[in-house]
């Protein structure tokens, strides 16, 4: 009997992820005790309020209001928790909890915040974050950025606007003003992304005035509101990020990777726990191969089905 208890002990303690589940299922049903369901005895029969019970109930009520509750109200709050206290355990003894999918769904998600936490348990290091950035260089790559001064022919000029902005062009590029129209849309003063031009003169615009060479007059390109000559002033060119610069967005995205990980290793370790098999008429109705699994219910894969089902 020792060694047997030994060897489970052994088992478990290979198993972290389960001492987490377990751990975090005792602090869930130690925070129950101190808020909700607290000193609410259940016996087979009976459902036991007790009097720290009330005083946690008058407590959260107080916090809520502002105040300490009238006698009404705290009866009233605990007839509340009485009638849905009830109506769970009346739903748990005619098994309304099963074949409802609602429900599945709700402790499916309360299970994904389990191995969430599992996954945020160890806060990256500074040497996890500079690994993370150098792998992920290019998602966080400042691009080049642009300043350029304009000029600008308006739509209102109608079938001479075209005319108007070649004119403007020639004039610019042999060193006179030219004649031009109030820009609606200031250009950026200092250099700016192409996203941050893109918002305000339009993807076409951007793109375009990306692709310039710096310090002579181009154009006319084309926005929502007429037609600019550009001259690009300043070019910064691209570049890697620093991890000062997006420290916290790294730190945020490997967080996130981390629990996508532990949710697939966590789903694999159920699938081999409970048992997952798919037959060949599955298969050919997925349209790939799927791998077989040993499992205990590979003797009754419609097991499987009926188990989604529910």
């Amino acid at each position: 009997m020792a060694q047997t208890t030994r060897r489970a002990l052994a088992r478990l303690v290979d198993e972290p992820l389960l001492l987490f589940i377990i751990a975090g299922a005792l602090l869930y049903g130690a925070s129950a005790l101190l808020t909700r369901g607290t000193a609410a005895r259940a016996t087979a029969s009976d459902l036991v309020i007790s009097g720290d019970f009330v005083r946690g109930l008058e407590a959260r009520l107080s916090l809520r209001h502002g105040r300490k509750p009238t006698r009404d109200e705290l009866r009233g709050e605990l007839r509340r928790f009485l009638e849905t206290e009830l109506y769970y355990r009346e739903a748990l003894r005619l098994g309304l909890d099963r074949g409802d999918v609602i429900v599945r769904r709700r402790l499916a998600q309360k299970m994904r915040f389990v191995a969430e936490d599992f996954a945020r348990l160890a806060e990256p290091s500074a040497r996890d974050l500079r690994r993370y950035l150098v792998k992920h260089a290019a998602r966080y790559r400042r691009g080049s950025r642009i300043a350029f001064t304009q000029r600008f022919i308006a739509r209102s000029r109608g079938a001479a606007m075209e005319s108007d902005a070649r004119a403007l062009l020639d004039a610019l590029r042999a060193g006179r003003s030219g004649r031009a129209d109030a820009a609606p849309v200031a250009a950026p003063k200092s250099p700016a992304s192409a996203a941050h031009i893109a918002r305000r003169f339009g993807e076409r615009f951007a793109a375009a005035v990306a692709r310039l060479e710096s310090g002579t007059w181009h154009g006319p390109f084309a926005s929502a509101y007429g037609l600019h000559v550009v001259r690009v002033e300043r070019r910064v060119e691209g570049r890697d990020a620093t991890l000062a610069e997006v420290r916290s967005k790294v730190r945020a995205d490997l967080l996130a990777d981390r629990e996508r990980a532990a949710q697939r290793r966590f789903v694999t370790r159920l699938e081999r726990r409970f048992g997952v098999r798919y037959d060949a008429a599955a298969k050919a109705h997925l349209g790939f191969d799927l791998p077989a699994t040993k499992t205990r219910l590979a003797s009754a894969p419609a097991a499987v089905g009926a188990a989604v089902a529910r």
